[in-house]
């Protein structure tokens, strides 16, 4: 899968519920804040200027296609996230 599937993939609606409020330049600019060291929640939300459920749901879908992984300092790049 190319970087535009998998950044399409990952703005796109899962389920039946609310309409999500981010979309793929969010993604791209998470992953850019995180590869300078790591990010706490609240910390990106204030820089993507979007709610903290917004950047929990992108953390999910980032942290389940292994492009990041959680620590109690933050959201950082796994090697995978690096390459991406």
């Amino acid at each position: 899968m190319g970087i535009k599937e998998l950044l399409n993939s990952l703005a796109k609606e899962k389920a039946p519920g609310p309409a999500l409020t981010f979309t793929s330049l969010h993604l791209i600019k998470a992953l850019e804040l995180m590869a300078e060291g790591p990010v706490g929640r609240g910390k990106l939300a204030k820089m993507l200027g979007i709610g903290e459920g917004t950047v929990r749901t992108i953390i999910k879908r980032l942290k389940d296609s292994n492009l990041i992984e959680i620590s109690r300092d933050g959201c950082y790049l796994t090697s995978f996230g690096k390459e991406f």
